[in-house]
């Protein structure tokens, strides 16, 4: 049908094309705009598109109402349909992305749903006379161009399927402008609102109704949706369309964060308030915004303390850490918090106070069930693990001469491993007591070279086996007695020394020594081993930390050990500390005091006798 290109190129000036040769140019202008000065992001891209269709639409109808014959009129207008069908679900599109609801188009389905239609309707218009009526003798000359009649028998079908897609994208658009708080955000929506309402009203009249109803008019629908990308290409560039706004951001990440955020004034009253906030007082945020911040404290004193340690420092400084305090609930419950401040300032002073309230209630209850697994945990662990020494031990005793050496060397390993294993699930246990404060020291009288002595004894085989001299070195002078728990002082003395050995070559040495330091009894584990980086020292004491590197290799260590004894040290009332070389060795030391608590002089023989204290004058 079109294959005489000069009839398709056969054309006659008409003044009423120069509307459609605007909208060209606008849109062309509008496009290089939005490229040039718009966000680049693929909310963008999807109004490129709208400018695109539009352009296309632009052109076919500007070369169809200058066309000279029929047949190049109706050439033109199969040009342009894909601009003047798809421009509808691709602007419902742009509409999902500007109020957030861009996940919608990801799904195949709903592209379907949307796109679906409108495919059909073009595929329809180039084959059928459903849509468009497509016949030659249909199309007659008016005074702006062509016009087609009669229209294709679908032709209402089609318009209400434009109008409930625009319908639906100001729906979304008028809810999204009554749900934001930010300012930017509602001036963009009302933009977009007022822009899409253009075509809605403008262009369905002049392109869709008034040719049903058979009125001539001249179709400006291309104008007026010319007029709306204006408007949104205006609210892109003047008020950064799909740009966050700073506003808008912290405003979110506000929100997200799980502390209770409250910005207060100089004059004490609260300016902001986060949900994290609104959701640990449990009052609304207009009545926390404006009140003083007074009214969340459960008392005088605790508000005196407040303004005291928090509030007046951070006229003069500018940080606070981790303050504990206490808020009071709607419901007049007491909410223990560490509060962390940072004083805002200008030129003329104090601006504000932004303070993170971090629910103290709900750690310790987080960190209670943590230890409450683990302690459960490990003591149904023990039970089966003592089953499995036993059950090995007889076993080895049992086999021991009947079977192969390699066998034999496989019933070691396994003993060996439980024997790890064990001592994981009691130092598992160790921990737990400790920060329960479940530890309970039971303290005696204590002659402290005779137990590091005999300690250092146990170690003998173990260190001629690997090579390492091994030695408690003797003190000058005769050490006192002191009072501490024999069984948990010891375990210190052998995590120590433990260590010593593990990370000691064949040939090197430990040496356990102890002495009078003032009112302290120190000793000192020191070894020639690798020694420890200098920056995994302040790290040594805590809980599953290992040094990386060299000394990790063959450590069957938890980590947990050296915690365990610092605990131990401390709940003795002394401390613990260590002096380190790479290369050259390592020197644990721990001191206790000599007094510590003390017990009545001579108790150890009255508890002989069953009694529970030392009798008094009258032997009672």
């Amino acid at each position: 049908m079109f294959t005489d290109l000069s009839l398709i190129f056969d054309f006659q000036w008409n003044v009423f094309s120069l509307t459609s040769l605007l909208s060209v140019i606008i849109n062309l202008f509008l496009l290089v705009l939005v490229r040039a000065k718009g966000p680049k992001n693929e909310s963008t891209n999807w109004f490129i598109l709208v400018l695109i269709l539009l352009i296309i639409w632009g052109i076919s109808e500007f070369l169809d109402r200058n066309s000279a014959s029929q047949i190049a009129s109706l050439f033109w207008d199969y040009v342009g349909r894909p601009g003047w069908i798809l421009v509808t679900p691709v602007l419902f599109g742009f509409a999902l992305h500007f109020v957030g609801q861009e996940n919608i188009l990801k799904n195949r389905f709903n592209q379907l749903l949307i796109f679906g239609p409108f495919i059909l309707v073009l595929f329809f218009s180039w084959n059928t006379n459903l849509i468009i009526n497509n016949d030659i003798s249909a199309h007659h000359r008016v005074y702006y161009g062509w016009s087609i009649t009669p229209l294709g028998s679908f032709f209402e079908v089609f318009t209400l399927l434009f109008i409930l897609f625009l319908t639906a994208s100001v729906v979304l658009l008028t809810r999204f402008y009554l749900g934001a708080s930010d300012l930017i955000k509602r001036r963009q929506a009302l933009f977009i609102m007022g822009a899409f309402l253009i075509p809605i009203i403008g262009g369905i009249f002049t392109d869709a109704i008034f040719p049903i109803l058979g009125i001539q008019i001249v179709p400006i629908a291309i104008i007026l949706t010319t007029a709306m990308t204006i408007s949104v290409t205006y609210t892109i560039i003047r008020y950064s369309l799909f740009v966050v706004s700073p506003t808008l951001a912290a405003s979110t990440i506000i929100d997200t964060i799980s502390e209770a955020l409250l910005v207060i004034r100089p004059n004490q009253l609260i300016e902001q308030v986060n949900k994290a906030t609104i959701d640990l007082i449990g009052l609304k945020k207009n009545e926390l915004i404006g009140a003083n911040i007074q009214r969340i404290m459960p008392d005088d004193e605790t508000w005196n303390d407040f303004r005291e340690v928090v509030l007046k420092p951070l006229r003069e400084k500018d940080l606070v850490l981790n303050f504990k305090t206490k808020f009071k609930t709607k419901e007049g419950k007491t909410v223990p918090v560490s509060f962390s401040g940072v004083s805002l300032k200008d030129i003329g002073g104090l601006i504000s106070i932004v303070g993170l309230a971090r629910n103290l209630a709900k750690e310790e209850e987080f960190e209670q069930m943590k230890l409450d697994f683990v302690s459960i945990a490990a003591h149904e662990l023990r039970t089966p693990l003592t089953s499995i020494r036993g059950y090995l031990s007889v076993l080895q005793e049992e086999v021991k001469g009947k079977i192969s050496e390699e066998q034999s060397s496989f019933l070691d390993k396994a003993f060996i491993s439980s024997n790890q294993l064990e001592a994981l699930v009691e130092n598992l246990l160790s921990v737990s007591r400790i920060e329960r404060g479940a530890m309970q020291l039971e303290k005696s009288s204590v002659d402290w070279e005779e137990l590091v002595s005999s300690i250092v004894t146990t170690y003998l085989v173990r260190a001629k086996g690997r090579e390492i001299d091994i030695y408690f070195k003797t003190p000058e002078k005769k050490l006192p007695k002191i009072y501490v728990d024999k069984f948990r002082i010891s375990e210190v003395l052998y995590n120590l020394i433990d260590n010593a050995l593990t990370h000691t070559e064949a040939g090197g040495s430990v040496e356990v020594s102890s002495g009078l330091d003032g009112d302290h009894v120190v000793t000192y584990v020191k070894d020639t081993g690798e020694g420890i980086p200098p920056d995994a020292l302040p790290k040594l004491f805590t809980k599953f930390f290992r040094v990386s590197g060299v000394l990790e290799q063959g450590s069957k260590g938890t980590g947990l050990g050296l915690y365990i004894s610092k605990a131990i040290v401390e709940m003795h009332k002394g401390k613990i500390w260590v002096e380190s070389t790479p290369g050259v060795g390592s020197t644990f030391s721990f001191s206790i005091p000599v007094k510590g608590e003390k017990i009545e002089p001579e108790f150890d023989k009255f508890k002989e006798l069953g009694l529970t204290h030392a009798p008094d004058s009258n032997g009672k």
